[in-house]
């Protein structure tokens, strides 16, 4: 597990949290939304799909032919919540943001 497997393909960063899904991708949940908002609905996933076709065009049509229908975007699993926090943990614990004391609690910054 390393954080590639946790970064969102629209930021290019960690998501540190409200991972979401949708048409099997891992987003933040704000640039998600961000971008579908500001693109008009539009599946991030035609732009990954078409970013080497440079005759690719947005238009109106194309637009509505891959709009996100908002019931697409889901919560992600449980066990992918579980290797989320797990990840994290960890990435907290190298960076030495958590600490313990000598009655073993954690104690972070």
């Amino acid at each position: 597990m390393n954080s590639k497997d946790f970064t969102c393909p629209l930021s290019g960063e960690v998501i540190l949290s409200d991972p979401v899904t949708l048409n099997g991708y891992v987003y933040d949940k704000d640039t998600l939304e961000d971008w579908i908002y500001r693109s008009d609905w539009l599946d991030p996933f035609y732009i990954f799909d078409n970013h080497s076709d440079s005759s690719s065009v947005l238009t109106e049509k194309v637009i509505k032919e891959n709009q996100v229908d908002p019931s697409q975007i889901l919560e992600c699993s449980p066990e992918f919540m579980e290797l989320f926090h797990q990840f994290h943990e960890s990435q907290q614990a190298l960076d030495g943001d958590i600490f313990t004391n000598t009655n073993d609690e954690i104690l972070t910054e």
